[in-house]
């Protein structure tokens, strides 16, 4: 038998081939990977209005909600622009997939566009209905894009979000580098 080559009787049948390697334990690598630490950047209070509903679809019920305005503070401070909206699929009745895009507005002349993608899980009949003591689970992996002086370092980086509702029905999002 080769190194780190099983025997054929050791390897699932669909495995049966000269590519079938034994991984050692991970005891054995002398490093392990650097756990990552978050760093708040920003929060944001995005405000939603006009819901468009697409309707049951193969997935789920689909609807889209524009946005209308907000503000954000944290490394740096200002409006949210009343551009983009949250593209959401609702399924098994508590798992919503959402897919919203915003624009910080650091000033006249610099953006930040803004990019989330994750899931809230809560029972649809409690998002109707939000008085702010709800349980749910709200995070989202977010991509910044800007050609904004002294901030383009965002362009590179992997974030995260965690979010709540308002019982205004405003989306409140912290956001965080994970370092």
């Amino acid at each position: 038998m080769e190194p780190n080559k099983p025997d054929k009787d050791q390897c699932a049948p669909e495995q049966e081939s000269s590519c079938c390697t034994i991984i050692p334990e991970a005891a054995a690598y002398p490093l392990t990977p650097p756990e990552p630490s978050l760093r708040k950047l920003f929060t944001c209070e995005v405000a939603l209005e006009n819901v468009y509903s697409l309707g049951e679809t193969d997935l789920g019920h689909r609807e889209v909600v524009t946005v209308c305005g907000g503000s954000f503070s944290g490394i740096a401070k200002g409006k949210i622009l009343p551009f983009g909206g949250d593209i959401g699929l609702l399924h098994d009745g508590n798992v919503n997939e959402i897919h919203t895009t915003f624009i910080l507005s650091l000033n006249e002349e610099q953006n930040v566009l803004v990019e989330c993608i994750g899931k809230l899980l809560m029972e649809d009949e409690k998002m109707l209905q939000l008085n702010g003591d709800e349980e749910y689970y709200f995070r989202q992996g977010i991509k910044l894009f800007t050609g904004a002086e002294g901030y383009s370092w965002l362009n590179n980086i992997v974030a995260i979000g965690s979010s709540l509702i308002t019982p205004e029905g405003n989306v409140i999002t912290d956001i965080y580098q994970v370092e």
